[in-house]
This record gives structure tokens, C-alpha cells and sequence, in this order.
């Protein structure tokens, strides 16, 4: 009896396959052994168990070296000590030549089963090398990954790596299953049989972080080919439907769906009315995009508009955004969401503004850049952008006028979106005092204020007609004496820091003349 290892198939246990030596003379004559097991009854040549390099995975593919003298003589010692009814002589394991076309080399010769069985005992790499030996391999791996036995491989994997957190993306199934998923939609475009998998296997995974990196490598790189993200939304939709264990007041642990989790915080009826489920919905948002440092700044304006457009009001767009980015504070030993944070407290200097203002300035201003000209459904037009602006800024009620300010320094890219929305809906003296305060704050902060604030200036002028340009600039004069009117009663320290405000601001008023 020998082990069948020969096309690299291991099975443990009192099931392993075994071979058994065929004594009919036909099959002497042919050289050829019969393989019995509960799975596996077929009949093969024994010239093609000597043509295979054992050694790697690939020597089952294309080519087949021919033997030298060393190999012969060791063959002629191997025959000797085999039983006499299976014994193999010297001149006939030459190797079998087999056509170097062949997209699936050995397996050609082989049942469809034994490919799925040494799929089945591949990892996860391996079975990505085999993928791109050709189209036919990477399309016969495709319905591999979509049997459920895949599927149970896949989810027992993901199990151990849950225990065991290994930092390795040798031992990593969600990077190694990319991997292979990444080679074989290249090769097949399969990226409909892709999603089924991930339907079902999303039912059955618990790590969501790792789990949710798996699914928008994947998605990401099927929308970026195709320009196509509807795949990206039923992604999303995927991610919504799994369930996550949530202990309630009763101390009762539950498995609820992430989406009807989340829509439960979103309308709920005052910001703040529930804490815990608040901050369990910031875990699962950070989870899923905020914290996957992986993704770029596209990538994750790319996901956060497909979870944010769940919710059809732009209000609820808004609070999902400040559930996952706003301030937080303690309370007793939990940690739960500061909603008046930014409404009750001036930034006391830049540090702070960069601790409480900058995450939802900065991922506003990702959105801004999202460039997805070919699906409208994905981007966000300005007017979207300063209503979303304007949504957060008031939730849940309008925040501190120096925060607003500070929003928008912390991220240039959205003073545009703010000055021209309020220029072209007849709100000049609004924009006008937006400005002042502006190069106040930065002059403050010890900050140059012609250098930041002169691309934004610029892009505003030229986003303007001409007698909207001189309305602005008529409005931004007329805010800073507005300014040192009311500073009249005040310490010379603050007239001082006007005065000298306006004058590091006037060059760059200077410049933009021109362009009257």
C-alpha cells in the first residue's frame, strides 16, 4: 500500500486515500493502479505518477523535464523494491510528453474531482500561482471558491486567525484569500460569483475588521477596473446584514444586524438619547472604514458615501458622520459621544482644534476630492458638500462661531465650498465676516495667513462672477471695520492683534485685484 501523495492530495484520518496495486495483466501491461477511497475511484497511469516534481506547486503545469542518468539509476533501484506485480522497469517511466497548450497540464488526464480535492488541501498562495498558469485554471478555481466546502475552509481559517492574531500575512486568510481573489477576477472576470461567495460566508464570519478589509480589497479593485460600483454598494449591503453581539440593559447578549442597529441611532429622536448603542455604532463605522489604514483617502471617501447614502435625509447622513468622528468625553467609566462639545466650547488654541475639529473637517474634505466621473451616484457635488457642511455644523445645535471657523482653517479645500455657496445665495455679509475671522484665528495661531489662505481666496474669486468678485471683496473690507468698530471699547492688545491681522491679510488682497 501507498500513500497518495503523489499529486500532492493529504487526507488524515481512517478515510485517507490509499493505492492499490491492480494484479489484472491488462493493467501490468499499461502500468496502471487503481485508487480506492470513500471519495475516490479511478483508474491512472503509473507513467504519470514518475513525471512529477513533488517539489513545487507549479511542476504540475506546462513543462516536464526529462530525467538524467542519476534519476535512471535510481528509478532502476526503486523497481526493484517495489512488489513484483506493480514493478515499473527503467524503460518505461520515460516521461510521457504532454502539449505545452494544455491549459490545465496533468489534470487534463484527471477527473474533475481530483482538481476540487487538491484545491481543497492548497493554501491559499498556492492555489494564486496555479490561477495564472492560465485562464482555464483560474475559471476551474473560481468554482472552487464557490463551493461551500471553500466556504467552511475559508470560515475555519478565519476562526484560528481570530485566536491566535497573528501579525503574518503568511498565516493572514483575509490577506491570502485577497490574494487569490484579486488573481483569479483578473483572469476570469468573476466578479458576480466573487459576490455569492461573500454572501455566503458573510453570514458566518465574526471579525468584521478583518472580514470588511477582505471584502473592499476586493470590491475596490473590481470598481476601480470597471468603473462599476454597484458592486461597492452590494458590498455594503453584505456588511450591513451581518450580525454583531450587543449586550442590553438587561444584560442579555443578542446578535442584532449592523444596519438595523445603526438606523435605530440615526433616527432616534434627540442626538445623545442612546449612549451605549451611539458608541457601539462608532466602533462598527471605524471598524469598517475610518480605522483601515490600508485604504486610501478615495477608497475611503468611496465606502463612507456608500454607508452614509443608507440613509436617504442628508440629516441623517449628517449625525452618522458626527456618531463616528465627533469629540467624545468620559462618563463614569464609559466613554460616550460630547455633542455639545463644539457647541458650548471655543477651541482654546490649534492643538485643540486638531483633537476635536480636524477628523470631520478632514474627511469632508475627502469627499470633496472623490472623483468618480463615471458613477454620478458616487460623488459629491458642492452644493452637496456645503449642505452636508452646514448639517454638521448644526448638529445638534449650531456650534461656537470660532469652531466653525476653525472647521474650516483646518481644511482649506472646504472655505471655497462655504464662501461661494453664500456669495450666490445673497449672503455677502456672512461671507464677508467668515474671512475676518479667518485670518484673525490664524494670526492667532501664529500662522501665515497670505499663504493660507491664498489658493482658497483665489479658487473663491475665480469660482465667481465679476460683480459677485466685487461684492466679495467690498464685503471683506467692510467686516474688518466692522471688526475695529467693535474693538473700540476693547484693550489695545486686541486692536493690536486686528490691525496686524489685516495687514498680513492686505497682500494677498492685492494679488486677487487683478482678477476683477
Amino acid at each position: 500500500m501507498r500513500e497518495f501523495k503523489s499529486l500532492g492530495l493529504e487526507h488524515h484520518g481512517s478515510n485517507a486515500e490509499t493505492v492499490k496495486p491492480n494484479t489484472s495483466a491488462g493493467c501490468r501491461e499499461n502500468n496502471s493502479v487503481t485508487i480506492c477511497s470513500p471519495y475516490l475511484s479511478v483508474v491512472i497511469d503509473c507513467n504519470l505518477f514518475y513525471t512529477i516534481q513533488s517539489g513545487r506547486i507549479t511542476s504540475f503545469f506546462q513543462m516536464r523535464k526529462r530525467k538524467n542518468s542519476s534519476e535512471r539509476k535510481d528509478v532502476e533501484v526503486l523497481g526493484k523494491r517495489l512488489r513484483s506485480d506493480v514493478n515499473v522497469k527503467p524503460q518505461e517511466v520515460q516521461p510521457e510528453v504532454i502539449n505545452g497548450r494544455s491549459p490545465m497540464g496533468i489534470f487534463d488526464r484527471l477527473p474533475d474531482h481530483i482538481f476540487d480535492t487538491f484545491a481543497e488541501n492548497c493554501s491559499w498562495r498556492s492555489l494564486a500561482k496555479v490561477a495564472q498558469t492560465s485562464r482555464t485554471c483560474a475559471v476551474r478555481i473560481v468554482n472552487f471558491i464557490r463551493r461551500d466546502v471553500c466556504v467552511n475552509r475559508f470560515v475555519r481559517d478565519s476562526e484560528i486567525y481570530g485566536i491566535t492574531k497573528t501579525k503574518t500575512t503568511v498565516d493572514n486568510p483575509f490577506t491570502n484569500l485577497g490574494h487569490l481573489c484579486r488573481t483569479v477576477f483578473y483572469a476570469s472576470e468573476c466578479s458576480q460569483q466573487l459576490l455569492q461567495f461573500c454572501t455566503k460566508v458573510s453570514a458566518k464570519i465574526t471579525d468584521l475588521k478583518s472580514w470588511s478589509r477582505f471584502l473592499f480589497n476586493i470590491s475596490t479593485l473590481i470598481a476601480s477596473s470597471s468603473g462599476n460600483f454597484d458592486h461597492c454598494k452590494q458590498i455594503i449591503d453584505l456588511v450591513l446584514e451581518m450580525k454583531i453581539t450587543w449586550i442590553n440593559e438587561d444584560n442579555v447578549v443578542k446578535k442584532r444586524a449592523i444596519r438595523e442597529f445603526i438606523s435605530e441611532v440615526v433616527h432616534s429622536q434627540q442626538a445623545g438619547d442612546l449612549q451605549k448603542e451611539e458608541m457601539k455604532v462608532r466602533e462598527v463605522i471605524r471598524d469598517l472604514v475610518i480605522d483601515q489604514t490600508h485604504l486610501d483617502d478615495q477608497q475611503q471617501a468611496i465606502w463612507m458615501t456608500c454607508l452614509m447614502r443608507t440613509f436617504p435625509k442628508l440629516q441623517q447622513q449628517a449625525r452618522l458622520l458626527m456618531i463616528a468622528l465627533a469629540p467624545t468625553m468620559k462618563e463614569g467609566v464609559s466613554d460616550v459621544i460630547d455633542w455639545r462639545s463644539l457647541c458650548d466650547r471655543d477651541v482654546s488654541d490649534q492643538n485643540d482644534a486638531e483633537l476635536r475639529i480636524k477628523p470631520l473637517a478632514l474627511f469632508i474634505s475627502k469627499l470633496s476630492t472623490l472623483n468618480v466621473s463615471r458613477d454620478r451616484s458616487m460623488s459629491w457635488t458642492n452644493t452637496e458638500l456645503f449642505n452636508l457642511i452646514e448639517e454638521v455644523s448644526t448638529c445638534p445645535e449650531p456650534w461656537a462661531f470660532d469652531n466653525f471657523i476653525a472647521f474650516l482653517i483646518q481644511e482649506p479645500l472646504l472655505i471655497p465650498i462655504a464662501l461661494t455657496a453664500r456669495m450666490t445665495h445673497d449672503y455677502v455679509e456672512e461671507a464677508g465676516n467668515l474671512v475676518s475671522a479667518m485670518k484673525t484665528l490664524l494670526f492667532r495661531w501664529n500662522i501665515d495667513v497670505k499663504k493660507a489662505l491664498s489658493d482658497a481666496f483665489t479658487s473663491t474669486m475665480k469660482s465667481l462672477s465679476v460683480n459677485l468678485r466685487r461684492e466679495f471683496l467690498s464685503s471683506v473690507h467692510e467686516a474688518h471695520a466692522r471688526s475695529i468698530k467693535s474693538l473700540v471699547t476693547s484693550t489695545r492688545v486686541e486692536i493690536q492683534e486686528e490691525m496686524k491681522a489685516q495687514a498680513e491679510f492686505n497682500p494677498l488682497l492685492q494679488e486677487v485685484i487683478i482678477l476683477l
